[in-house]
């Protein structure tokens, strides 16, 4: 919803950073790829390249094993791990730095 809201088309995403593997930092993630399996239906896109914490390329995995249709996919997808070094794409530059989160 958010991404209509600002006028952008999910075939437009490129890239999605993941800070971490809370569920409520993630789980937009089912609607959009859903989103993607049926409006593409017969088209293709770019690749989707899902980047985020260890984890991230098992989570997605995971997500596209269990629900109908996720699996299904008619453009690849790319999930990284990735918790150092430096990633760049195009303009983006991300640099993972550990940070605690407060309990509670």
């Amino acid at each position: 919803m958010n991404l209509a809201k600002a006028g952008v088309l999910p075939v437009q995403v490129e890239l999605v950073l993941i800070s971490h593997l809370h569920a409520d930092h993630f789980s937009d993630l089912i609607p959009f790829l859903f989103h993607q399996s049926w409006s593409l239906m017969g088209k293709t896109r770019t690749p989707l390249t899902i980047l985020g914490p260890s984890g991230t390329r098992e989570m997605i995995a995971g997500l596209r094993r269990t629900i109908p249709l996720l699996g299904e996919h008619v453009f690849p997808i790319e999930a990284r791990d990735m918790d150092s070094g430096t990633f760049e794409y195009g303009a983006i530059r991300a640099t993972p730095v550990p940070v605690s989160q407060p309990a509670g």
